[in-house]
């Protein structure tokens, strides 16, 4: 599902009010590519460090690195 497609969300929010929901990482990877031209180097770093955190501490570091 893309990020785009808001009326399908709410729906299966209707349909599945427990259920959570999540943007992949790949789309999410490319819209900040597309909106933010420098998305490399050190940023791209923490991106990637924040996304394969296993601990909730160690993406909160990475998030506020960025």
């Amino acid at each position: 599902m893309a990020d785009r497609q808001k009326g399908i969300e709410y729906a299966a929010n209707i349909v599945y009010p427990d259920a959570d929901f999540g943007i992949p990482i790949q789309h999410l990877a490319v819209n900040l590519k597309t909106r933010y031209k420098d998305f490399k180097g050190p940023i791209k770093t923490y991106f990637n460090g924040a996304l394969r955190a296993y601990l909730v501490s160690e993406h909160q570091r990475h998030m506020e690195s960025i």
